[in-house]
């Protein structure tokens, strides 16, 4: 077993403590870019978007959160994207036909995204 002198130990851990002080947490500095949306099936929506890059995303837990409804007041459905990586989502169990307001937005633990939120206005097939 190696044995740490006293000193050793505590200049190692106190250059722990600093460096772990000096990360910069925060919140997405950007949300997905290239927002869109195309009608599918009957009643259904595809969207696809391009990821956040790793180094906009700031401190860990990056998800999706996207959000849909007739009107950009009133959504009526949510859905969670938890990979990052992911870049597109179907949107289904729609009225046919009818257009719809879709937004994304980037997450992490720390909160939104800084930034416009991507939306747009699509029909559903």
């Amino acid at each position: 077993m190696l044995k740490i002198s006293c000193f050793i130990f505590l200049t190692t851990l106190l250059l722990v403590i600093v460096k772990a002080g000096e990360l910069k947490c925060s919140n997405p500095t950007e949300n997905p870019h290239n927002f869109k949306g195309t009608p599918s099936k009957s009643g259904c929506i595809v969207l696809s978007w391009k990821p956040v890059p790793k180094k906009k995303q700031g401190c860990g837990g990056l998800y999706y959160r996207i959000s849909w409804g007739l009107n950009p007041e009133i959504f009526k459905g949510l859905k969670f994207i938890r990979d990052w990586t992911k870049s597109s989502y179907e949107i289904c169990d729609l009225e046919p036909k009818t257009e719809y307001f879709v937004m994304i937005v980037a997450n992490n633990i720390y909160g939104e995204a800084i930034g416009p939120e991507p939306h747009l206005n699509v029909y559903s097939g």
